[in-house]
């Protein structure tokens, strides 16, 4: 449950958060300092890594190890 949780916070939650920091600044008239610019890549990159990783499939033979070993 919490592994589950911190997932979904560090690679949902947390660049969306970010995301929607960067644009509230941007239509205010701040332009993004470098450092800000490399934590917007820094999200985009986390939030297509997860939808990267999402699609993987595991075989049938993988969903038996792991059933045998939490067994």
């Amino acid at each position: 449950m919490i592994p589950t949780l911190l997932v979904i916070l560090v690679y949902i939650v947390g660049p969306i958060a970010i995301l929607v920091w960067a644009v509230k600044r941007y239509r205010h008239g701040i332009k993004p300092a470098p450092g800000e610019v490399v934590v917007v890549i820094l999200a985009v990159f986390l939030m297509a890594l997860f939808a990267f990783t999402a699609t993987w499939n595991t075989s049938d033979e993988d969903n038996q190890e792991v059933v045998q070993v939490v067994q």
